[in-house]
């Protein structure tokens, strides 16, 4: 069908063809340009209608909360205020009320207030004079009052709460007229803020809440269309609209009619919809999303549209464009296409008939195409073509004749010279035969001198390959001699070929380098001189060649740096004179490390040593505190208590005396509290005061008083200042005679700079440069580590700061230390101090609690009977934990404080063992230590979670966890 179609439309006029051609050149872009506007357009307007929607629907929920977050503000504003936390307490109906008329009065846009004690009993109300009722909505008030924050949701108000509000609210109970004109009952939907009041201890006393009812209030729809026009927007309580800018065409609102029955059904699920609905002859494009209440279910719905019929109006006026500009395209292509048909069709007409004439024989037919000037017209190019084709061919036929003639007058020339190369071929026959007999006796000389050729080829290429081997050969020695000579120069060691009388024949380069020498300028000295040695009288090098063998000895230069000597003889005997290789390291560095590593090690163990020392001293230290603090508490003498408090101070003192020791003993990360380095630096020097005193050592304070308080671990600080009072004291002592140190304190550009002068013997430049590295001391053996700065510069460094020093030789030191100042609330790991919680013996009593005492140690369990006993517990001890398990079998303890370390079953494990008895009872189980310090013990309290002491402890520290784990 659409093959005969094709050999129809090629069959017709030229006329008809270009008629089709040019309407369908209009008609088929149009028609597509019709289908694919429609699409786009189409695809637009859904994409910004839901756009807009979208925005619609963010800005109605911003609305929507707007108004509880200025309830919430407001609220708790007035809950912060004392008088009405007191109104609240005391439940002073009247002067509430009144406080709520004045808060009506500055946002009358909320319906409800309500003033009510920690478990919803109403004080009083906005409404009515109504109270003492019970109100819940929907357990907001419990969870503000549990959490401590204002809680807002949006709630359906029962009808009971707004009988209690009176009739305004209650005549207002959210009716609304149906489509149909039939009433119905639409729930009271509500944005509910429930703020909490505390008292100045955070206790509970009540709550405020406010309410502001939505039905018939178009406060939202009315904001969100006046942003956006044309936005449609509703809330709906259940099924029914209770508020909405929308109307239908008679003019009426939709309020109170019900929601579409699919959107509905998809809310309900709490899920949002995107969906098309009909208001009497009107389709409207709608998001539909769920409103909870507090508790998540399912309320209501908050949706926003817009009117389909506004956004099409753009798609038919646009159809109707295109419509029109096709009919106007398709009229001027008729018109074209005949105007074009007759101008195209004349000249092929005549172009035909001229054709015709040709095909007769005629020669000299031409084609009419009036100016010769320049055109563009493809028919008039084609009827010049013709007339040249024409002109071509006329031509051509003259050409043809005189070719002809030429021809034959060629073919009579050829004959004659055929001729005579006949009589030529027969005199080069002769001469070939004799040239033939000629090339046979040439050839037979060739063949000898072609073997001649190849003998000589064959001895020319065993000389070439016998050469390669030759340069292979040397350029194989030559590669080795130079690695050799780059592994002897690159050693970092001397190398060197050495005869008897100790002369230097070569040395490597790292040997002439060290010594600013060449090797040529190096030969023929002696090693010992240039060494700055004496040549010792057993000398190695002539013992190894008397021997033959490999000698070995370590000598030491004037400079105090140590050499090993590795002398290996020549092996060849002919050699004279005999000759040695010489190997020379330096082991300086080797040996100090070894040395420092051996004091590393006695640091180690002394480490070790105080650690254990401390925590022995630890358990009848916490007998003299605690001890002391009960006697205090009891019925003395101003004299007996006065002598306690000393003996308490000196305890204290005895117990910083082994936090110390351990802090030496064991590193810890920093403990930052907010603290005054004035205050620091005066604690420093009061513990050597004496010393510095005995001494003849002044100190010179010039502190600043202006230095703010900065976040520092002043027992750390206490570290660093103390090393350097020290090393100022050494310094001052070493150089002979009383001396002076001076202690100034600035603040500038947030830093605090603290420096130490002292008048002692001073240092040079090269020593200043390394005094902060590891294991570097002056003092002789014995005297220092070489540790004390090192630690201290990392301190420092921890703490943010820096520490640097400068000296004049003979004249004395200064080191300074710049810490940061810091603010309390910008530092994570800061120590805030607080109170000691105290416990109330009385109440302990009437409990009845039962507590389990488990430490090896005599006095300590004596110490625990006692403070527990007094705080109202019935106690029982133990000092094995064997013994401990047999009365947790029998007995469930309130609380049980059990040592970690002890012989037999230790703290550690009595824990495991407790999970097979009771486990309810690990979690009552305070651990006490000696050494807080240990990683193992800090390992086992973090995994456990449980509450710890650390030897020594007070009586306050004692009650404050005791306190902490009971309440």
């Amino acid at each position: 069908m659409a093959l005969s179609l094709v050999r129809k439309f090629s069959n017709m006029a030229m006329g008809v063809k270009l008629t089709v051609v040019f309407l369908s050149v209009i008609l088929l872009p149009m028609t597509l340009l019709a289908y694919i506007s429609y699409s786009v357009i189409d695809s637009r307007l859904q994409k910004d209608a839901q756009e807009k929607i979208n925005m619609g629907l963010k800005s109605a929920w911003t609305e929507y909360y707007v108004r509880g977050d200025q309830m919430r503000y407001g609220m708790l504003q007035a809950a912060s205020m004392e008088e009405i936390r007191s109104a609240v307490e005391r439940g002073d109906k009247q002067y509430l009320r009144r406080v709520i008329l004045t808060w009506k009065e500055m946002r009358p846009y909320v319906d409800v207030w309500i003033v009510t004690d920690t478990r919803g009993r109403v004080i009083a109300r906005l409404n009515s004079e109504s109270s003492g009722d019970t109100v819940r909505i929907g357990g907001m008030l419990e969870r503000a009052v549990e959490t401590g924050e204002p809680r807002i949701s949006s709630e359906i108000l029962s009808r009971d709460v707004l009988r209690k509000e009176g009739a305004p609210l209650l005549n207002n109970e959210g009716r609304a007229r149906l489509e149909g004109g039939v009433e119905d009952a639409a729930p009271v939907m509500a944005l509910v803020v429930a703020t909490p009041v505390f008292d100045g201890r955070r206790r509970p006393l009540g709550a405020i809440i406010t309410a502001d009812i939505l039905n018939n209030d178009d406060y939202i729809p009315h904001t969100v269309s006046s942003k956006i026009p044309g936005l449609l927007t509703s809330i709906s309580a259940g099924d029914k609209r209770i508020s909405s800018n929308i109307v239908d065409l008679s003019g009426r609102s939709v309020k109170g009619t019900s929601l579409p029955a699919d959107a509905l059904r998809v809310v309900s699920a709490g899920k949002p919809v995107f969906t098309e609905w009909e208001l009497t002859g009107a389709t409207l494009i709608t998001m539909f999303e769920p409103i909870r209440n507090s508790e998540g279910a399912v309320i209501g719905s908050l949706s926003v549209g817009i009117s389909k019929e506004h956004l099409w109006e753009i798609q038919e006026e646009t159809q109707w464009i295109i419509a029109l500009i096709t009919v106007l395209g398709l009229a001027f292509s008729l018109l074209a296409a005949i105007v074009s048909t007759n101008e195209i069709t004349r000249p092929l007409k005549s172009l035909k008939d001229k054709l015709g004439e040709f095909a007769r024989g005629d020669l000299r037919v031409r084609v009419v195409v009036g100016d010769n000037g320049e055109t563009r017209d493809e028919l008039k190019t084609l009827g010049r073509a013709f007339n040249s084709m024409m002109d071509g061919v006329e031509r051509r036929e003259e050409e043809k004749e005189r070719y002809l003639r030429e021809i034959e007058e060629k073919n009579t020339e050829f004959a004659e010279l055929n001729e005579e190369m006949k009589t030529a071929n027969d005199s080069l026959e002769v001469a070939y035969e004799e040239t033939q007999s000629q090339t046979e006796e040439l050839h037979a000389i060739n063949e000898e001198l072609k073997l001649l050729n190849e003998d000589l080829d064959r001895k020319n290429l065993e000389l070439q390959r016998a050469n390669r081997i030759i340069t292979e050969e040397e350029e194989a020695v030559r590669s080795a001699k130079e690695k050799l000579r780059f592994i002897y120069d690159s050693i970092t060691d001397f190398i060197l070929l050495v005869d008897y009388d100790h002369r230097i024949l070569e040395a490597n380069r790292f040997f002439t380098e060290r010594f600013r020498t060449t090797e040529s300028a190096v030969a023929g000295e002696k090693i010992y001189q240039i060494m700055s040695l004496e040549a010792p009288k057993n000398c190695p090098i002539r013992r190894a060649i008397q021997t033959s063998m490999h000698v070995e000895t370590e000598l030491t230069t004037t400079d105090g740096r140590v050499f090993t000597w590795h002398v290996y003889p020549s092996v060849n005997d002919n050699e004279s004179p005999r000759r040695a290789v010489l190997y020379i390291k330096d082991i300086t560095e080797q040996r100090m490390m070894q040395n420092k590593l051996m004091q590393a090690d006695k640091l180690s163990s002394l480490g070790e040593l105080v650690s254990g020392v401390a925590h022995e001293l630890n358990n009848p230290l916490t007998g003299i505190m605690c001890f002391s603090e009960l006697l205090l508490e009891g019925r003395c003498s101003d004299e007996v208590k006065g002598k306690l408090k000393k003996i308490n101070d000196a305890s204290h003192r005895c117990k910083k005396i082994i936090e110390n020791l351990l802090t030496f003993a064991r590193w810890k990360r920093p403990e930052k509290k907010y603290e005054n380095v004035n205050k620091v630096v005066r604690e420093s020097v009061d513990l050597r005061a004496y010393q510095l005193k005995v001494d003849n050592i002044e100190v010179v304070f010039d502190l600043d008083e202006a230095v703010p308080y900065t976040m520092i671990d002043d027992d750390q600080i206490h570290q660093v200042f103390l090393n350097l009072i020290n090393n100022a004291r050494d310094a001052i002592k070493e150089k002979g005679e009383s001396g002076r140190i001076r202690i100034t304190s600035r603040h500038s550009g947030g830093r605090i700079i603290v420096k130490f002068e002292d008048t002692g013997k001073g240092m040079p430049d090269e020593i200043a440069g390394r005094i902060f590295d590891p294991f570097f001391t002056t003092k002789g053996v014995g005297k220092g580590t070489g540790l004390g700065l090192s630690i201290s510069y990392g301190i420092i460094n921890e703490h943010g700061g820096a520490i640097y020093a400068s000296s004049t030789p003979g004249y004395g030191s200064t080191f300074v230390v710049e810490l940061p100042v810091l603010e309390a609330s910008r530092h994570s790991e800061c120590v805030v101090p607080r109170a000691y919680a105290r416990i109330d013996a009385e109440k302990l009593r009437e409990r009845g609690l039962r507590a389990l005492i488990l430490d090896d140690e005599p006095i300590v369990l004596d110490l625990l009977y006692e403070a527990l006993s007094y705080s109202g517990f019935s106690v029982d001890r133990c000092d094995s934990g064997e013994d401990a398990l047999c009365k947790l079998r029998e007995t469930d303890y309130d609380l049980i404080l059990s040592d970690i370390k002890m012989p037999g079953l230790d703290g550690k494990g009595f824990y495991n063992a407790v999970s097979g008895v009771r486990p309810e009872a690990q979690r009552r189980i305070v651990f006490i230590s000696g050494d807080s310090l240990n990683k193992e013990t800090q390992q086992f309290l973090r995994e456990t979670g449980n509450l710890s002491l650390n030897k020594p402890f007070t009586v306050d520290q004692l009650n404050d966890v005791i306190s902490r784990l009971l309440f």
